[in-house]
């Protein structure tokens, strides 16, 4: 074998190796309990955008958001929403699409870090100072 088919053929093991390995790494950040947080959290961003296009004002509390339709359409939103473990920061508006301001978060994040959800509809991880120092009153 010459020397340029071995050095193709430790480049391709080599390419192959980096590749599995960053498919690994991406399994490992995006668990199951990571993926359904998320998509939680979606949920919530698509009912409040759905409420401020309808109302043209953003939502005040839960109940303004609270209707058979979006419960129906997002239990999981609703159902975090519900139990309290998401709180959301009344009053944004997200047509705005500002993706430096927090429209929701998990419960712990504020002193543990965690999920948030920003206006702009991405969900990203922040740890506890970068969060209260971006919200207000926290």
């Amino acid at each position: 074998m010459s020397l340029t088919r071995k050095s193709l053929g430790l480049s391709a093991l080599f390419a192959l190796f980096l590749l599995a390995a960053g498919c690994a790494k991406k399994q490992v950040e995006e668990s199951p309990e990571v993926m359904a947080r998320k998509n939680e959290l979606q949920n919530i961003y698509d009912v409040y955008a759905l409420y401020l296009k309808r109302n043209e004002k953003p939502p005040q509390q839960v109940s303004d958001l609270a209707t058979k339709e979006t419960e129906g359409v997002h239990p999981a939103g609703f159902r975090v929403l519900k139990s309290g473990d998401i709180v959301i920061v009344w009053g944004v508006d997200v047509r705005r699409k500002d993706s430096g301001v927090v429209l929701a978060y998990e419960k712990t994040a504020p002193t543990e870090g965690g999920f948030v959800l920003m206006a702009d509809g991405t969900v990203k991880k922040m740890s506890a100072n970068d969060l209260r120092a971006t919200i207000p009153g926290k």
